[in-house]
């Protein structure tokens, strides 16, 4: 393909010119003959294909810039989509497959079979295989679609698209991404500042760019430690020590507890890898995660638990939100308990193969306990379960479940591993900027199911596929060592 482009360019202009205007009369003719008038834009079509082909960085970079400004759209028959991001992750995942068709032979050995690689593809022919033995057949192999689209254009191009030895090449991406959301974070800002940076008011100032504020604030705190990155690799300090604080100021200003836990989440995160405590982490929090669910069924031990009907209503303030919050008071933590019950009863139903990705909301309502139940328990919205971990093991079953808490924990391993192999002082910020992204993404899906939203997946396939292309570059240079 590169060479046919190659022989492409060196025609002189005229010769193009002609090219072109004979292919456009032929189009619009054809058109007129045939009265099939998208026809005359064939040729359109064709310099839009070259020049996206001949520079899909900029493409690439260009999605990045424009993921803060992604709306879902709904269409008729009930389909949905995000613009302009999922037309460009289409287009992307078409690059992907010409480039490896040119360049299928110089994809590295160690990529391909990288644990990191293995896992993702694994998680992915699973999608595939158990939509087979779905409950609505055609929502879970649209679900495994968008999967692809999702894991093709920010984990595999991204091998064609980043050189492991030039720092401007993961740098760019992160300045697009910061541009676009310095102007979408401005745009939240000022439209909240006119409500007085109410609490009650921050679902309204975020939209329509963003779906509400947990979703704004969700990409926020995970694009934070790649801010960091820039800062630590970058001669104007100054300037990203202010992005910095001004996006800690919006993450706190969006009034969304996981984001703002997250922020210290991520900073003993720093600690933790470098001390080679991650390993330990991730066995200490799991445990903790494990015995508090077996306490919690033992004996139905959660129905001691369940709210007051009347007295679990949503808050105004945010100070109020925060002390309903551990007083089981707060609304939205209790309908999320409400829905966490269901999904484990789903679970006890059907372990092995699940309900099918993508199926959990139009099952979810007979499995729910009566006890539990909110004012907003009828879900007009059709939001999910609220926990990322637990829907997975709903819609896939146990082994969907496993290969997820693989393709979370295996990574923040490896990420740890490589900062101490690396050298080169900005490889090993970017790979521990990565790591922390993935660790934040963790602890925000513990009580939310935002792996999909394009406001968050693309980042962290992103983070995996930085953290593999790093580890993947420090093993080459450990091997040449021993050599």
């Amino acid at each position: 393909m590169e060479r046919s482009l190659s022989r492409l360019t060196t025609l002189s202009e005229n010769s193009i010119f002609l090219i072109f205007v004979s292919l456009t009369l032929v189009s619009f003719i054809g058109a007129m003959l045939t009265e099939q008038y998208i026809l005359a834009l064939v040729p359109f079509a064709i310099v839009f294909l070259y020049v996206t082909i001949s520079a899909y960085r900029w493409v690439y970079l260009g999605f990045f810039f424009l993921l803060p400004f992604s709306v879902e759209v709904y269409l008729a028959g009930g389909f949905g989509t995000d613009l302009p991001s999922e037309p460009l992750m289409l287009v992307l995942c078409g690059i992907f497959f010409l480039l490896l068709i040119q360049k299928k032979l110089d994809v590295p050995k160690q990529i391909v079979t990288h644990p990191i690689s293995v896992l993702v593809l694994s998680h992915l022919v699973w999608i595939y295989f158990i939509s087979i033995f779905s409950s609505d057949h055609v929502v879970s192999f649209k679900y495994a679609l968008a999967k692809t689209w999702y894991l093709i254009p920010f984990y595999f191009l991204s091998y064609f698209t980043f050189d492991v030895q030039k720092k401007h090449s993961f740098r760019n991406v992160f300045k697009f991404l910061w541009l676009g959301m310095c102007i979408a974070i401005s745009y939240v800002m000022l439209r909240h500042f006119m409500t007085g940076f109410s609490f009650k008011d921050i679902n309204e100032a975020v939209r329509p760019i963003f779906r509400n504020h947990v979703n704004y604030a969700s990409m926020l705190v995970v694009f934070l430690p790649y801010l960091v990155f820039l800062r630590s690799s970058s001669k104007h300090k100054i300037f990203y020590s202010l992005s910095i604080l001004f996006l800690i100021v919006a993450i706190y200003l969006s009034y969304t507890r996981a984001a703002q836990l997250s922020i210290v989440i991520a900073a003993l995160s720093v600690f933790v890898i470098r001390f080679r405590l991650t390993l330990y982490a991730i066995l200490i929090a799991s445990l903790c995660m494990t015995s508090l669910v077996l306490f919690l069924v033992h004996e139905n031990k959660y129905l001691d638990y369940a709210p007051n009907f009347e007295t679990t209503v949503a808050h105004y303030k945010f100070d109020n939100l925060i002390e309903a919050t551990y007083k089981m008071e707060d609304i939205s933590t209790m309908e999320r308990v409400h829905r966490w019950v269901a999904g484990f009863t789903m679970v006890s139903e059907r372990p092995f193969v699940g309900f099918g990705p993508g199926c959990f909301y139009p099952f979810y309502k007979n499995h729910t306990v009566s006890s539990f139940k909110t004012y907003v328990s009828d879900n007009p919205e059709k939001s999910g379960i609220h926990n990322n971990f637990l829907m997975v093991f709903v819609e896939q079953g146990v082994v969907g479940f496993i290969l997820m808490l693989f393709l979370c924990f295996v990574p923040i391993i490896i990420g740890e591993r490589s900062y101490h192999l690396l050298h080169v002082a900005w490889q090993k910020q970017l790979v521990m900027a990565a790591t922390i992204s993935i660790i934040v993404t963790v602890a925000v899906l513990l009580i939310n199911d935002l792996l999909e939203a394009d406001k968050v997946g693309p980042l962290f396939f992103l983070s995996l596929s930085i953290i593999a292309i790093l580890n993947a570059h420090a093993k080459k240079g450990l091997e040449s060592q021993v050599k």
